[in-house]
């Protein structure tokens, strides 16, 4: 398709689009820098009468969408065949209303990379009117927020498994009819998949045989299903095996016969748990997709956490039907939910009986549980609040609430509280249901915290680049004037140092800021990086009154990082243990190999990794700002500006490692350094030495969209001959 444009009007049904323009005003920016700009890029659009006549892509184009400037030039209708189809009308209406004067909020769309991935990318256009109000084009940057997206898909998915779980439990211990519970539960696990069928089939033993019980999706012309090639084909095979099955393409599937059900059901995908155990199954719950997909870890242990469910509530329903709603029932539902449980006295708020769930969640026994009131599971600052709540809550309906509890081992876990008036052995007293969610809220803050530093960032970009500009010429000129000094008074050359010194503590901020805007994917390569800390852990503390101790293992592993990215982080937490001592102390720096395994508490990949840890003797860091310290800005000393935890953060979260902290008030601060190991052979890093000025003869050609700047670069480039 051709674009028309019609003078001083924005067309509705025929696009001109804007193509960018990179023409990031940081071409004078370090080479270094802009080759870490991988994630977003600038863009220039100039229009006249009311016509794009130039669209412009700067170079970081490439990495966002495959594409090249000089492809964008070639088809100035690329950028909008790249637009998905279900965004492109969208677009289109909000790029019209920049015609109009109107302010427009940045725009969030897909666009279909040029290998035929879906890409999310957020752009932001600033447009640009002359005197009369006439629109003479627009500046903009193009972010990909393609892996934002889709961790937030991600989360979304697994706490909306979570509360479903949650919710079918609840609905299971509040008297749920099963018939009814088992509708519910096939219809959330397929709205909650995304899959076109599931089913509960209830195993007969005496008839080796399964009747349906519940359906969501497909129908199917029998309930009673014998035949062990037939529809109930998966749901034999899980039974024989005792065990989860997960089955990513039906067609190739060999362990059984598939014909039929692909046929009845169009399934392609699929997977099914067993309901109960080896020993007493009470059947299988299974799902089917109409097209491939590969179901995750999560997928199955949300199907499986249900199909724990529905095993106790089919239980309980047996059990109800043989003992009449007896108190051992009761206790047999109680014991064997998967989700920590207990009964508490309404009056006193003594513990009156507790799950083995709940026994091995929080760590004290039975006996040590019995023992105790429900106040000793709370911090103590939270018990008033915790009264306060149960006089004002309906004893009468369930009721929904949040709250810290303790473990025997000390720590803290946020838990879900689901309770429920009921009467236990002739007293009044509330059945407890817990939900732990402390990971949850984990992720919850990681994604805030993300996306603040993902929005502090594109602002301190722009600030940086064009700062970066004017840094460029008074440094040049500054020193300029500086090889003039002969013939300059004394005085006038002491307040040309001074001027000096503080523009190369505003250059060093400005690269601070670049490395934090998101300045981005490290450029890695495998080091050994024990000489490089000494090096810079020497050069920092030189001057100072603090020393500095250091103990790193012999055959302490290679890692894969960006070096001069690496070097500043160590900086950056050397200057802050330093700075936490005015009246001196001792920094102690220690390396060491460690394997994180699946149990292990810290949000890593399970693998080997190096440990770097710098301790102070400083007066610690308080609770409240604990939280804070790693947000841009934030700062607690006089001297500090609050870039560099956030940057050492930013730069960590890159090489796939983390930071963490450990602090206690009056007595210190140790910051946790976990970098990847690599097996790849490597040389030793050491900082590096500053270079020589080169002199020379020759012609050289200058090249910046700014007069001041190439101004300042030739007058240099004559004082060096």
């Amino acid at each position: 398709m051709k674009l028309k444009y019609k003078p001083a009007t924005f067309p509705t049904k025929e696009l001109v689009l804007l193509s960018e323009i990179s023409k990031a005003k940081s071409s004078h920016t370090p080479e270094r820098l802009l080759e870490m700009v991988t994630d977003y890029y600038l863009y220039t659009v100039k229009i006249e009468n009311g016509v794009p006549i130039t669209t412009i892509h700067g170079q970081g184009c490439k990495s966002i969408t495959g594409y090249l400037p000089q492809d964008y030039h070639n088809d100035p209708t690329l950028w909008y065949s790249m637009i998905h189809d279900e965004d492109k009308q969208w677009v289109l209406e909000q790029l019209q209303r920049i015609y109009t004067g109107e302010s427009i909020p940045p725009i969030e769309h897909r666009i279909v990379h040029r290998n035929g991935k879906i890409c999310w990318v957020r752009n932001t256009i600033v447009p640009h009117y002359n005197e009369h109000g006439q629109l003479m084009g627009y500046d903009g940057l193009i972010y990909d927020i393609t892996q934002h997206k889709e961790t937030q898909v991600h989360l979304k998915l697994r706490f909306l498994q979570q509360e479903v779980v949650a919710k079918l439990g609840h609905m299971a211990l509040s008297g749920y009819k099963l018939d009814d519970l088992m509708m519910k539960i096939v219809n959330y696990i397929a709205e909650t998949l995304g899959t076109n069928c599931c089913h509960i089939l209830e195993y007969l033993p005496q008839k080796e045989a399964f009747i349906l019980r519940a359906n969501y999706g497909c129908s199917i012309s029998s309930k009673i299903q014998k035949h062990k090639k037939g529809l109930a084909a998966l749901a034999w095979y899980t039974v024989n095996l005792a065990s989860s099955v997960v089955v990513e393409n039906f067609i190739q599937e060999k362990r059984f016969p598939t014909k039929k059900l692909r046929n009845k059901y169009k399934a392609m995908s699929g997977m099914s748990v067993l309901i109960g155990s080896k020993s007493k199954p009470f059947g299988v719950l299974e799902v089917y997709s109409s097209s491939l997909r590969k179901f995750s870890r999560y997928d199955l242990h949300f199907l499986q956490s249900i199909a724990n469910i529905l095993a106790t509530a089919m239980s309980r329903k047996q059990a109800e039907e043989a003992l009449k709603e007896s108190e051992e029932t009761f206790r047999y539902l109680f014991n064997n939910n998967p989700m920590p449980m207990w009964v508490y006295d309404s009056i006193n708020y003594r513990i009156l009986a507790v799950n083995e769930a709940m026994i091995r969640h929080y760590g004290y026994s039975e006996q040590e549980f019995l023992n105790m009131t429900v106040q000793d599971l709370l911090p103590e600052e939270e018990i008033p609040s915790f009264i306060k709540y149960l006089a004002l809550q309906d004893k009468n309906t369930g009721n929904t609430s949040s709250w810290r509890h303790r473990k025997k081992d000390g720590s803290l876990i946020i838990v879900e509280i689901y309770s429920h008036e009921i009467h236990f052995k002739g007293r009044e007293a509330q059945l407890i249901i817990a939900n732990d969610i402390t990971e949850r809220q984990k992720f919850e803050a990681e994604l805030i915290k993300a996306s603040k530093l993902e929005s502090l960032s594109i602002l301190a970009g722009g600030i940086a680049h064009d700062f970066n500009n004017l840094l460029t010429v008074i440094l040049g000129s500054l020193s300029l004037i500086n090889s003039y000094k002969d013939s300059l008074p004394k005085q006038v050359i002491t307040y040309l140092n001074h001027a000096e010194k503080a523009t190369n503590q505003a250059k060093d901020l400005t690269i601070q800021l670049l490395t934090f805007a998101k300045g981005g994917t490290p450029i890695k390569k495998a080091i050994k990086i024990t000489e490089m800390i000494k090096d810079y852990a020497k050069f920092t503390i030189r001057g100072t009154n603090v020393k500095c101790r250091m103990y790193f293992a012999k055959d302490l592993w290679t890692v894969q990082v960006d070096e001069a990215q690496i070097s500043q982080v160590i900086q950056n937490l050397i200057i802050n243990a330093i700075q936490s001592m005015p009246e001196g102390g001792r920094v102690i720096i220690r390396g060491q190999n460690v394997t994180i395994k699946n149990d292990n508490n810290l949000p890593l990949r399970k693998g080997k990794y190096v440990k770097i840890s710098i301790k102070d003797q400083g007066t610690g860091i308080s609770e409240e700002n604990l939280s804070k310290i790693f947000d841009p800005y934030f700062t607690t000393k006089k001297e500090g500006c609050g870039l560099g935890l956030a940057t050492a953060y930013s730069i960590i979260k890159k090489h796939d490692g983390i930071i963490t902290v450990d602090t206690k008030l009056n007595e210190g601060t140790t910051f946790n350094v976990y970098l990847p190991a690599s097996p790849k052979n490597c040389r030793e890093a050491k900082m590096k030495s500053k270079k020589e000025i080169t002199k020379g003869h020759g012609k050289i050609l200058i090249m910046d969209d700014e007069d001041i700047v190439r101004n300042v670069a030739v007058e240099i480039l004559k004082r060096l001959g």
